[in-house]
Order: structure tokens, then sequence, then C-alpha cells
């Protein structure tokens, strides 16, 4: 078992005290990944730190409009300036993550591993992991906070970024009373939080809303409408024009009919393997289930890849969450 906080103290002080970081997210970021990187690369330029930002997929269309500190590089021989002598990675819960350049390049005794994932065990020199914060962006506030920063203008925005996503605008069991201290903080500091919003969730484009359309019109429900399951397609997001982020979050709508317990949803990968998002209502631990297919998250959050068709891992994942609801069976 990790002392989760033990190596905060060392991570602290070797912020202060080193230089030449690289901080990276896990590939295709979503909110809380994005969020963190450009909070971890603002608290770095506030302390006159040399770094940069890597993300092998780059900034999601969808998260343009949030202001970044540097340049996002995404290719590792792109990196300007001196060869990193600390790696930061932030929401990345194993090194795989990353991306596969990364993770056969960077040497785990120069990883410093920050993120809030149950699963995460700990694999740079120094781990910051805390599974009760709502968002790895919250860390990252404290992080700033302890070194003399207050959270604010393109700071707070990051950190704001983080939250509101990860937390499903502060509506899963995540949100705390000092997740909304936090985001009351970061509106003091200058978020203003119904244009961010607006940005957030009102910039679609058409062929993303037509292909959340197509997705959840394809619902397929089991164990008597407990378990919902969608399907992300290549040949949905071929049609539509669309990047693989811009189905980020349709699971969540898969939750929405008051019968479903637990959501599935898979598509393919760029190497052939199934990515899947599962959810969960109350004290279902969908984490667990996904564990058994080597991956991890949340209770009620969680995600991995596996090998195999759609339907087989349809079937595989399916039979899981109904030994769990009790084997109720299909509907």
């Amino acid at each position: 078992m990790i002392a989760y906080n033990k190596d905060y103290p060392d991570i602290v002080r070797l912020i202060k005290a080193e230089n030449d970081f690289l901080v990276a997210g896990h590939v295709n970021p979503d909110g809380d990944a994005v969020g963190s990187m450009a909070a971890m690369g603002y608290i770095l330029a506030a302390l006159g730190k040399r770094f940069n930002l890597y993300n092998p997929s780059g900034i999601p269309d969808n998260y343009v409009f949030l202001s970044m500190p540097s340049q996002v590089y995404t290719k590792l021989v792109e990196l300007p300036g001196p060869s990193p002598n600390w790696y930061i990675f932030v929401d990345c819960g194993s090194m795989s993550r990353s991306g596969e350049e990364l993770e056969e390049a960077v040497n785990p005794v120069d990883i410093i591993n920050i993120d809030h994932h149950v699963a995460n065990r700990g694999y740079g020199r120094f781990n910051w992991i805390d599974p009760e914060a709502a968002a790895t962006g919250e860390m990252m506030a404290k992080l700033a906070k302890d070194l003399g920063l207050t959270l604010t203008g393109t700071l707070a925005e990051a950190v704001y970024l983080c939250i509101v996503l990860d937390t499903g605008h502060f509506s899963f069991a995540s949100t705390k009373a000092s997740t909304l201290m936090l985001a009351a903080e970061l509106m003091e500091g200058g978020v203003k939080v119904g244009d961010f919003n607006d940005q957030v969730e009102n910039s679609w484009s058409w062929g993303k809303y037509r292909l959340w359309l197509d997705i959840l019109g394809d619902t397929r429900t089991y164990s008597e409408g407990r378990i919902s399951v969608l399907r992300i397609t290549k040949e949905l997001m071929d049609r539509h024009k669309v990047q693989i982020q811009d189905s980020d979050g349709i699971i969540n709508f898969a939750m929405r009919p008051a019968s479903v317990q637990a959501a599935l949803s898979m598509r393919m990968t760029e190497s052939g393997l199934i990515k899947f998002s599962l959810r969960s209502k109350k004290n279902l631990d969908v984490q667990a289930v996904a564990a058994k297919f080597n991956g991890g998250g949340h209770r009620n959050a969680a995600a991995g890849v596996t090998a195999g068709s759609m339907d087989e891992v349809e079937a595989s994942l399916v039979a899981a969450l109904e030994n769990v609801l009790g084997d109720l069976g299909r509907v």
C-alpha cells in the first residue's frame, strides 16, 4: 500500500530547488489532464523555472479556449532547451497512459507522479496520490498555495476547468464542501463562471451533436435496464468528421434513465484494442470491475484498455457488471 502523501514535502522542496521540468498528462487528455498540465506550467512559470509541456495527443479542440503557459509539444524530439531533469506526470494513472514515446524514454527515478486515481500504484520516484481529491487540479491548487502563489487569472481558470469537469459540474459524489469552497476561491480570483461554462459546454460542432444523437440512439440495455452500453465506432467518427475527444462525457448521459445503475462505453483505439469507460451510481464499485480488465479509476468512474472485439469485450464487461448487480440477466 502506498503512503499516498509521504512524498509531498519532498515534491514541494524539489520544485523550489530544481529546474528543467517536463510536464506531461495522459494521452487523449480530458479537462482535468489539460487543466492540470496548464496549472503546473503556470506554477513553474511563476517560480521562474524552465519547463516544457508535452502530450502526444496535443490539446483537443474543445479545450483550445484555455490559455496555456507555453506551447504543448507532441514529440519529444521537438523539445527546445536543455534535456529535462525531472518529468512531472499529472492526472496519469500509469506510465503507459503517458504514451509509448515518453514511457520508453523516461527513467522512473526522474518522475514526479501527481494524481488522484486510486489505481495509481506510485510509478515515480516521488509520488503524491490523493484519491480523496475531486480532481488532480484540486491538488494543483494546494501545491500552488503551498508554494506561496495565489489562485488568480489563468492559473485559476486552469484549476477551475479541472474541477468543474471531473465533478460533472459539481454533481458527482466526489464533490465535497472543500471543492465548492475552492470553486468560490477561484471565482474570487477572476474566473467568470458563466462565460467559462459557456465555452466548455456550448461550443459543439454539428458533427459532435449528430455523433451523440447516433450513439445514444443505439443504446443497448441489460439486466432489466440496470446496465446501459454505448458503442463509439470508427464508422460513426468518420461519418461525422469528428475527433475522438468529441465523444468525451457521453457515457454520463447513459446514466440518465432512473433504472440504470451502471453504464459502459467502448471505442476501438488505433492499436486495435478496446478503450472502455464505466460509470455507476451510489455504492456500485466499477473501479473493482475495471481492475479485472487491467483498468482503474474511482468507485463510480473507471476506465481501461483491453483486447478483443467489441462484441467480446461487451459480453465480458456486462457479465462482470451483472455479477456485481446480482446477475439479473439481459432485457
